[in-house]
């Protein structure tokens, strides 16, 4: 009962918080190592992902319906482990990929054995190409700039409590052709709590979590995460102020793959868009 007195105050706090848009995934357990690279996803072994967002419905910025894909990696061992990605994301007014290495170390057993810390960081090599010919600018060709970065995270666990902190492209950097500033990375900053614990064990968990961000304003994202039998999820989160909703489905069809599909929409007129996302995850390979 107290446990499930936790979650229940947990959830009140997280339906309370408001926040403005910022670009996102949309299954943040999933790809909670895209916000925070301290953040192990497997504890000893290995797991290479594929990500892939589609957006239905988007307003006109480029011209194309956007797609973002994602190919990751994490291997851990012990207190350690490196990953890194390959990413093209077509959200981007010109399409930008991006190649990232990182690693983080986790201490264990701290106070009394039930505290754990980690640290990590990441490094990101962004290949923003630019389409002259698209822009009215008079120039036709094509140009690629360079775009490194750095994003350092920090997590805390209590038990089944998680508190972590980031920044993303702590350099913000920028690049600029004939003068014109044609790409930035904004810098973020992720603040995210989530509260992980067996309803009854091995059979039902509930996983509500919050995720803070910020970037010119505030914005967050409130998320409930079922899980049954631990073969099968279900996932709902709301972002707001754009009233961004996701569900997100997920089978462990095997011991080393599982299987998720998400839909979401967002109502507000002015951002209303229709995404839909699949990940592929194999574990252990």
């Amino acid at each position: 009962m107290k446990r499930t007195a936790l979650i229940l105050i947990f959830i009140l706090l997280c339906v309370n918080s408001f926040a403005q848009i910022f670009q996102l995934k949309t299954d943040f357990l999933q790809e909670i190592t895209h916000y925070n690279p301290a953040v192990n996803t497997v504890s000893d072994g290995a797991y290479l992902k594929l990500y892939s967002q589609y957006a239905l419905k988007m307003p006109a910025l480029s011209g194309k319906n956007p797609l973002d894909i994602d190919v990751a990696f994490m291997l851990a061992k012990g207190n350690n482990a490196v990953f890194g990605s390959l990413d093209h994301d077509g959200y981007s007014y010109f399409n930008t990929h991006s190649v990232s290495l990182g690693y983080n170390h986790v201490w264990k057993g701290l106070g009394n054995g039930h505290h754990s810390v980690s640290l990590g960081g990441r490094f990101i090599l962004g290949l923003n190409n630019i389409d002259f010919s698209k822009l009215a600018y008079g120039d036709s060709g094509k140009k690629m700039l360079y775009t490194p970065d750095l994003d350092f995270g920090f997590e805390y666990t209590y038990k089944f409590f998680h508190l972590g902190a980031s920044i993303k492209n702590l350099v913000s950097t920028s690049k600029k052709y004939d003068g014109i500033e044609y790409v930035r990375w904004p810098r973020a900053y992720f603040l995210h709590m989530v509260f992980d614990a067996d309803i009854v064990k091995d059979k039902f968990t509930m996983v509500p979590y919050l995720l803070f961000g910020y970037y010119q304003g505030i914005y967050s994202v409130f998320g409930l995460d079922f899980r049954l039998f631990k073969n099968f999820r279900i996932n709902y989160s709301l972002r707001v102020p754009d009233l961004h909703s996701n569900v997100n489905v997920g089978v462990n069809i095997a011991s080393w793959v599982d299987i998720h599909a998400g839909y979401s929409l967002s109502s507000q007129h002015k951002y209303s868009y229709v995404n839909l996302s699949f990940i592929i995850k194999l574990k252990n390979f």
